[in-house]
């Protein structure tokens, strides 16, 4: 990863721009993240958390692209260190966010399971009273017999 005449990986003016961008980006889309009414709190704070991890992996990774040069092997060496731990802590992240949504959606099973129990004891309850009821159908049982 090291370049022949020992200047950056990229050039500056191509690195700073795009990082720029990139943080807007994040940061609108944590902004988003935080006034949503409907997103639950556990994914809230999962995701605001990773993107202020993307907030300061970003600057670390145009310092290792653009700035750190390679004739200076410990910065150098240092920068892509930082760089390639924060990526692994965004992507560790991005894991527990996966799984806790896994978990949302097994609870919210349960609740819809739960509730359609209620519905259909309450319904099973509801014709077994109308078939005891003589005044539900006049002249005719519930099961077909007049």
């Amino acid at each position: 990863m090291t370049t022949p005449d020992g200047s950056a990986l990229l050039p500056v003016w191509a690195v700073i721009p795009a990082a720029s961008v990139l943080l807007v980006v994040v940061a609108a889309h944590a902004g988003v993240v935080r006034r949503s009414p409907g997103v639950p709190p556990s994914r809230k704070r999962i995701r605001l958390a990773n993107a202020a991890l993307m907030v300061v992996t970003i600057p670390v990774l145009s310092f290792a692209l653009g700035v750190a040069r390679s004739d200076d092997p410990r910065v150098f060496v240092l920068a892509w260190l930082a760089t390639v731990g924060l990526i692994g802590l965004v992507i560790m992240v991005a894991c527990l966010d996966m799984l806790n949504t896994v978990r949302l959606g097994f609870a919210a099973r349960r609740r819809l399971r739960e509730h359609l129990s209620r519905v259909r004891s309450t319904l099973v309850a509801g014709a077994v009273r109308a078939r005891m009821s003589p005044e539900a159908v006049p002249g005719h049982d519930l099961r077909g017999t007049p």
